[in-house]
C-alpha cells in the first residue's frame, strides 16, 4: 500500500491519470496493491490490480476530527502537515479508533473498498512519498 502525499489542490485529472498509470507499472516490482494519492482537495484510492478507484473522501471532510473542522487548515497544509494528518487517520484506521463506540473517518468507506483488513494486518508495509 502506498500513499503519496501531494499538499496542493486542484490537481488536474491527467495529472491524477498519469500519477495512476505510473503506480500500476511499478506495482509489479514493488508489491503494491494499493494506491492512494492524498491532496488538499481529496483522499483517494485505488486497487492497483483493477483499476478501480475504492475510496474517495474530500480531505477536510475526512480529516475533520484532527483538525477541529477548520476546512483552512487542510487547505493550506504543507506536505509534513498532511501526511501527519494521514498518518493520524491509518493510526486510528489500524489501533486507536477500534476501542471507541463510533467509527473512524472513512472507516466504513475503507471497509467497502475492501482495503480496511489489509491496512489493518499491514499497517507497517504503509509506505508514503512527500
Amino acid at each position: 500500500m502506498h500513499f503519496h502525499i501531494m499538499a496542493s489542490s486542484g490537481i488536474p485529472e491527467s495529472v491524477v491519470r498519469a500519477q495512476l498509470e505510473l503506480m500500476e507499472q511499478l506495482a509489479p516490482s514493488a508489491g503494491m496493491r494499493y494506491y492512494f494519492l492524498v491532496t488538499t482537495d481529496w483522499v483517494r484510492g485505488w486497487d492497483l490490480a483493477s483499476g478501480l478507484l475504492v475510496f474517495s473522501s474530500p480531505t477536510a471532510a475526512l480529516f475533520a476530527a484532527y483538525t477541529g473542522n477548520n476546512d483552512a487548515k487542510v487547505r493550506g497544509a504543507d506536505p509534513q502537515y498532511l501526511a501527519e494528518l494521514t498518518q493520524a487517520w491509518l493510526a486510528d484506521l489500524t489501533y486507536h479508533w477500534q476501542s471507541r463506540v463510533t467509527s473512524a473517518p472513512g472507516e466504513s468507506d475503507m471497509q467497502r473498498g475492501g482495503v480496511l483488513g489489509l491496512v489493518r494486518s499491514a499497517a507497517t508495509a504503509v509506505t508514503a512519498s512527500l
